[in-house]
């Protein structure tokens, strides 16, 4: 299956999370024992309700007959402001609203909620119970209108009063509608501790834990728990952690069962659908049996359809099977389940969660018709659907969906290739905004794709700037937005990536300035710490510009950068402008390149069958600018390394005649690294913590060369702390880090850094250790005063085959733990050389005035001279970080 060819650009607004929304009819049972604040005193006006017609109101609002229910409220409204009680008044106008809402008619049901709310603003001595609700219901009028923000509010305020009020059952709701706005707005880790507060579970992060498990599965089975639980899964679901995910919805799922809540279950199975389909695009994730995993998820959403009795609910679940059939090109089941949908959507009422629907089927459909030759087939269902959305958005009279739709009418047209018209629906989406800061998820996309459209027609200067703005948008966005998820609005290979590489093409495309070389140096750094904090899902690493000078006056450093049609190269040289030239190379080419090298890496192949790849990688990053590397006594080239040259060892570089690390000195550096601050190590007073683990453990090979291995490093540094086999453990480790001063840990371990950070870790003789355990395990020993670690070897630890993203953990450690440099290796290496390597690395070290770079530069010619020539055993071991 070809995933990422049916991937959906995911709206800015996403969609399926107005679930969970749980408002309320607001009711008045006004009496003396109501408490108040201070500043009110005791009503004095004896309200009295009408109580048939105020019932049979409420009676036709549950049972679905909201038209009838708006005429009962009209009633109700008119005959307590006759009687000059406004109190009830006001109870009625916001069921009224509630009424409105329900069928779409946004403006009658703000004009009614705003009257309510004015209601009680002008008389001081209100029911708080009665303002809290009706606050309840203001709230859920804004989000549906695209207001998340004053959503909030409304409910923050609403929380408080529930509070006061000592409502235990109405203070977890109106939690569990803050989370739903927080979450979409993106503040994922708040919105999940409201509804971590929501549960009545105390004092656990958002962070999934055996511990917190356990409080969720205790959870007492009551709907407002199970609202608060599905919300939970689909926070945990954007944030990337699918386990935690399927666990919690799974539990969710169990309770709607048990108290027969149909539409629980429906949006359970819907949400269990989209993580399930969020995994299976997971480029690390292959599920054994690929037809049989994809069958359980349609199945998913085919329940949710056929449970729910609502009709987005129905679209929605209908919208993902869709997607679905896409992904796997089953275009007869699209083209038959295509009609169904496009029949339901334009008839359900108007609100900001259906426009979204619309928005996202309109985005599926601009998508295949771009991969296929269906855009006739498909051109009269895009124009039917982009002329409702826009006309249903302008009704509800939200900005973020009118410049939304036309937008996508500027989308299709640059579909269409008619330029004029794609540049003008685009301006005029743009031109909605009243500001691009209050809506840059938006805008964003739409300066991306103005860009675009200009640089189809030759207008590069206008589109350059079109590129710039929206690079700096995407650069100012809260970074735990653009640190989350696959599956939403900011999926970073999709929907960010293709942003910066697209402005780097425009910059460098005709003799580019020492300016545009300078700045695309800085948009290539600031996309990797973009794609840093991505994969980590938090943003560990902040921005700051490198004004390119260094300590090492003897260190060239290479930024490659990869574009879809050719490689861009990029070399700063100390004391001389920048050097620019360009690889006729595609990046297909390169991951060619790649999986040519990693194929004739067995043992099978000769030394001679991998030249030829080398030479020719060798040829067109190193060749053009040999020369001047010579002439100004350059000893070390230090790799900036883009995509999946991360995953190529520059050591392994051929000139025909010698390997590159025959030559040179070779390192990695990583975003984030201030090549200002570069120092050695102090070799008088190294210290070293050995970790090491040489029997089989949890399934893993025995590592039998581990054992000398530490016995060398003892030998030549006898003060060195060391726990073997059985010693190391996690708690261990965790002790010996917070209590040895040592500058140099070396981990002698299986471990695997991969994109999915649920299969990054270090095998201990118990357990793994996760990635993020880790690197707070690192981050503890700074905070108990300990030295700062120099240098992370990570000895038999690999990068996952064929993840070009992998690296990336490995980086993230040293730079979120605040070890100086990282040494590891890129593919599983034999035993015995690393043995041999590290013996050698470690005989270097303890000389003075070498580098890190150096020493391990020595210990890779060892291995040549040793007799292990064909690269798999020398070329895998790399530097990342501080190489002096």
């Amino acid at each position: 299956m070809n995933k990422k060819r049916w991937r959906i650009l995911i709206l800015g607004i996403l969609f399926f999370m107005a679930m969970t929304l749980f408002p309320v009819i607001s009711t008045i049972k006004y009496s003396r024992a109501i408490r108040l604040t201070p500043r009110y005193a005791n009503a004095t006006e004896q309200q009295t309700i009408q109580p048939d017609s105020v019932t049979q109101a409420r009676e036709l609002y549950l049972t679905g007959n909201y038209q009838k229910s708006i005429e009962l409220w009209q009633v109700a409204a008119r005959e307590f402001a006759a009687k000059n009680q406004p109190f009830n008044q006001a109870m009625a106008l916001s069921n009224l609203s509630l009424s409105y809402q329900k069928l779409g008619e946004w403006q009658l049901a703000e004009k009614a909620i705003n009257q309510s709310v004015s209601l009680l603003e002008n008389n001081s001595n209100y029911s708080l119970t009665l303002f809290a609700q009706i606050l309840s219901i203001q709230g859920n009028l804004y989000l549906e209108t695209g207001r998340a923000e004053q959503a909030l509010e409304s409910w923050k305020n609403a929380t408080e009063l529930y509070i006061e009020i000592g409502q235990a059952d109405k203070i977890s709701q109106s939690q569990i509608n803050q989370a739903q706005a927080l979450q979409e707005l993106g503040f994922y880790p708040k919105a999940c501790r409201s509804l971590i507060q929501a549960l009545n579970i105390d004092n656990l992060a958002c962070e999934w834990s055996s511990e917190l498990q356990a409080e969720i599965t205790a959870v007492p089975v009551n709907s407002l728990n199970g609202l608060a639980l599905t919300q939970l899964g689909s926070i945990f679901k954007s944030l990337g952690d699918f386990p935690a995910s399927i666990q919690v919805l799974t539990i969710a799922l169990e309770q709607a069962k048990q108290i027969n809540n149909p539409e629980q279950i429906a949006k359970n199975d819907l949400l269990l659908g989209e993580v399930y389909q969020a995994q299976l695009n997971s480029p690390a994730f292959e599920p054994k049996d690929q037809d049989k995993f994809i069958n359980n998820i349609l199945q998913l959403y085919s329940q949710a359809a056929v449970i729910s009795n609502s009709p987005l609910i129905q679209v929605q679940a209908q919208l993902k099977q869709l997607n679905l059939f896409l992904q796997n090109n089953q275009s007869p089941e699209f083209q038959a389940l295509l009609p169904e949908i496009i029949a339901k959507i334009v008839n359900i009422p108007s609100s900001y969660s259906s426009l979204n629907a619309q928005f996202y089927l309109i985005e599926m459909l601009i998508q295949s018709a771009s991969t296929s030759d269906n855009i006739t087939i498909l051109e009269l269902d895009i124009q039917q659907l982009l002329t409702d959305v826009t006309a249903k958005a302008q009704q509800i009279k939200t900005q973020r969906g009118i410049a939304y739709s036309l937008g996508l009418w500027g989308k299709y047209y640059e579909l269409k290739q008619d330029w004029d018209l794609a540049e003008n629906s685009t301006v005029e989406a743009l031109n909605t905004l009243v500001s691009y800061q209050d809506a840059p998820d938006i805008a964003y996309q739409f300066l991306w794709q103005l860009g675009r459209i200009r640089k189809a027609t030759g207008k590069t200067k206008q589109a350059t700037a079109n590129y710039t703005q929206a690079v700096g948008l995407l650069k100012n966005l809260r970074k735990d937005i653009i640190a989350t998820g696959l599956e939403n609005r900011f999926n970073f290979q999709e929907n960010i990536e293709p942003v910066y590489r697209e402005l780097i093409g425009l910059r460098l495309q005709q003799n580019p300035s020492q300016l545009d070389l300078k700045e695309s140096i800085d948009l290539i750094e600031s996309l990797q710490i973009q794609e840093l904090n991505n994969f980590f899902q938090v943003a560990c690493v902040e921005e700051e510009p490198d004004n390119l000078s260094q300590t090492d006056t003897e260190a060239a450093i290479f930024y490659p950068i990869i574009l879809q049609d050719r490689l861009e190269i990029i070399v700063a040289i100390p004391n001389k402008p920048l050097r620019h030239y360009s690889a006729a190379i595609s990046a297909s080419e390169l991951e060619d390149t790649y999986r040519q090298m990693r194929r004739k890496l067995g043992f099978s192949f000769r030394e001679r069958d991998l030249l030829p790849i080398a030479k020719n990688l060798y040829n067109l990053m190193i060749q053009p600018i040999q020369s001047e590397l010579k002439q100004n006594k350059i000893t070390t080239l230090v790799f900036s390394l883009d995509g999946i040259l991360r995953k190529i060892p520059m050591a392994f570089l051929h000139d025909g005649n010698q390997y590159l690390i025959e030559q040179y000195k070779i390192a990695t550096t990583i975003p984030g690294l201030n090549t200002q601050n570069l120092h050695s190590l102090d070799t008088q007073s190294l210290n070293i913590l050995v970790a090491a683990l040489s029997n089989a453990s949890q399934d893993f090979s025995p590592l039998p060369a581990v054992e000398n291995e530490v016995k060398q490093i003892t030998q030549l540094f006898p003060s060195s702390t060391v726990l073997f086999n059985d010693e190391f453990t996690s708690s261990n480790l965790q002790q010996a880090m917070r209590q040895v001063d040592a500058s140099i840990v070396h981990l002698a371990t299986h471990g695997q850094f991969s994109s999915n950070r649920d299969e990054t870790f270090i095998l201990t003789a118990k357990d793994k250790i996760k990635i993020n355990d880790f690197e707070r395990l690192l981050k503890d020993r700074t905070k108990d005063g300990v030295t700062p670690i120099e240098l992370l070897i990570m000895s038999a630890c690999q990068t996952a085959a064929g993840d070009n993203r992998a690296i990336l953990g490995l980086a993230g450690v040293a730079v979120r733990s605040g070890a100086r440099s990282t040494l590891a290796t890129l593919w599983p290496v034999s035993d015995e050389s690393t043995a041999l390597f590290m013996a050698t690395f470690y005989q270097k070290i303890a000389q003075s005035n070498i580098s890190k770079a150096d020493a391990i530069r020595l210990a890779q010619l060892e291995l040549l001279e040793r007799g292990y020539r064909q690269p798999f055993f020398w070329a895998p071991f790399i530097l990342v970080g501080d190489w002096l």
